[in-house]
């Protein structure tokens, strides 16, 4: 499994909170939704039309709390049980919807 995991959270979530990223859907699970790089573009399906979001690449060496993959269909997604903090945010990036889909960064 890797190192490294990606979470789209609403900015305004993340200058708020300070430990980062937690969305409604996060919290009525009881743990952070994460997604490898491969799955990216689906999760990314479940905030088609909303602005003002960010991605967050996230090593999952530096969080706190435990890491929990989980097979769901073909690709494994880490489950964070604790909090993405801010040493294991790696980098923050704008994650603008064109009106048809997201403009994901450069690599994507």
């Amino acid at each position: 499994m890797s190192f490294v995991a990606y979470k789209i959270a609403h900015r305004a979530s993340l200058q708020f909170a300070k430990s980062f990223a937690v969305t409604p859907g996060d919290l009525a699970a009881g743990f952070i939704h994460l997604s490898c790089k491969p799955e990216l573009r689906k999760t990314a399906l479940k905030f088609s039309g909303q602005e003002n979001l960010s991605l967050l690449e996230i090593d999952l060496r530096l969080v706190s709390g435990k890491v929990i993959w989980v097979k769901k269909e073909k690709a494994y997604y880490p489950h964070l049980y604790g909090k993405i903090t801010p040493k294991s945010v790696v980098w923050v990036k704008d994650l603008a919807w064109t009106g048809e889909k997201f403009d994901f960064p450069p690599g994507f």
